[in-house]
């Protein structure tokens, strides 16, 4: 084994701050915590500026403890530690299923035991620790594998199952009770309206002119915040395409005209725009594939992120999905048999960005 201050050299070396481990500068460093790091796969030259804190945000998701003062259990950095070595490389494909798992878990550790109530402040710390650990997540994949249709349709998945938890009821919805630091219900807020403004707020520039009023003003609007907010009713395919856009395609929501916005890509050329505004398909015109965006029959408002597919040969029979604004507004995973299904957009028919 090598002696610590060779170790630490290797850390600073690779551009990874001493401080994200103080216990190995305490002395108090295990075999396994330095397996996870040297033994199993050197960090080799790091390419996560903000790896501190992203270690950090996943120690506290695995651990489902939200207190940044608490000390952390040495199982869970090294837990941590082992995920990070992949999210350093292109392995870090491989975090994509176990992430929302993780997530599941962290919510369900921090909620009553019928998963129906949350502390605010509780809410908005696991937010902003799931916040940082995807957006490093997203960032990894496009550096190692934008061009990769298949592993960019699984990032697309990836996202919408993170928004699907806490699962039942999903992200946002109106079902699940905030509560203040007393513990009393407020009862001027929906769980996650924070969000639903993200969802919105993703691309101001080219969405802010077509906003509903209630957007526009939400800071001198409180009534964004309950649970049946006027403008913010029909919103499955604002999500829809937020997940898209969070998976890096270069598009948005059309507000008023109902359609997913973007461009076709040149031939060949996944980020190279060609025509603008692909037109969804029928079932008749392609094969549906996770990571597309399926409406329902005879709708022209509901559409869902294709999470999975079930086949009987080469013919799709059944779709798992993400939703957004479905049961009780909320985000959840649903199925549907291919029967109840209108068109879709595929998501190889936009550009990158």
């Amino acid at each position: 084994m090598e002696p610590r201050s060779q170790f630490i050299k290797k850390i600073v070396a690779g551009g990874i701050a001493a401080s994200a481990f103080p216990h190995l500068i305490l002395g108090k460093e295990s075999v396994n915590a330095y397996n996870a790091l040297i033994g199993n796969g050197s960090m080799g030259a790091n390419q996560i500026p903000n790896f501190d804190e992203v270690t950090l945000a996943l120690c506290r998701i695995i651990s489902g403890n939200f207190d940044k003062s608490a000390p952390i259990n040495n199982d869970h950095r090294v837990k941590a530690l082992n995920m990070m070595v992949k999210m350093n490389a292109a392995a870090c494909k491989s975090l994509m299923p176990e992430i929302p798992d993780l997530i599941q878990k962290a919510w369900s550790e921090n909620m009553d035991k019928n998963g129906k109530s949350i502390y605010e402040s509780t809410e908005d710390k696991i937010r902003n620790d799931i916040d940082i650990v995807t957006k490093c997540l997203i960032d990894q994949i496009h550096r190692f594998h934008k061009n990769d249709e298949t592993i960019i349709r699984d990032l697309i998945v990836c996202i919408a199952k993170i928004e699907a938890r806490p699962l039942h009821n999903g992200t946002v919805n109106s079902v699940v009770q905030v509560l203040n630091d007393q513990g009393k219900v407020i009862t001027d807020r929906r769980f996650g309206w924070k969000r639903l403004m993200k969802y919105y707020d993703v691309d101001p520039p080219r969405q802010q002119t077509i906003k509903p009023e209630s957007l526009q003003n939400r800071n001198k609007n409180p009534e964004f915040k309950t649970l049946a907010p006027p403008g913010a009713n029909n919103w499955c395919g604002v999500f829809a395409t937020w997940v898209w856009m969070k998976a890096g395609v270069d598009v948005y929501w059309g507000l008023g005209i109902g359609k997913v916005v973007g461009y076709r890509p040149v031939a060949g050329v996944p980020n190279k725009p060609a025509a603008k505004q692909p037109d969804p398909k029928t079932l008749n015109d392609g094969v549906i594939k996770v990571g597309d965006i399926c409406q329902k029959q005879n709708s022209n408002s509901h559409l869902f992120i294709v999470t999975g597919v079930e086949k009987q040969g080469v013919k799709v029979t059944k779709v798992y999905t993400v939703d957004g604004n479905s049961d009780y507004k909320s985000v959840v995973q649903k199925v549907y048999n291919v029967s109840e299904l209108g068109s879709f957009y595929s998501r190889s028919d936009f550009t990158m960005k």
